[in-house]
């Protein structure tokens, strides 16, 4: 399974560390946890978050 971190996600949506985090409190993009609680994202998850929100 890849995973997605945070910081390559910001790079990818070009977005802030903030809105990423805005966006997973708001169900709008959820993010899976490691055992140590840090955030991570699964390609498929994004490419439907990315179809649904930012295509035209």
């Amino acid at each position: 399974m890849i995973k997605v971190r945070i910081k390559e996600l910001m790079k990818r949506l070009d977005v802030s560390r903030s809105t990423i985090q805005r966006w997973d409190r708001e169900n709008i993009l959820k993010a899976h946890r490691t055992s140590t609680g840090r955030r991570y994202y699964l390609p498929e998850e994004i490419d439907e978050f990315e179809k649904k929100y930012l295509s035209n």
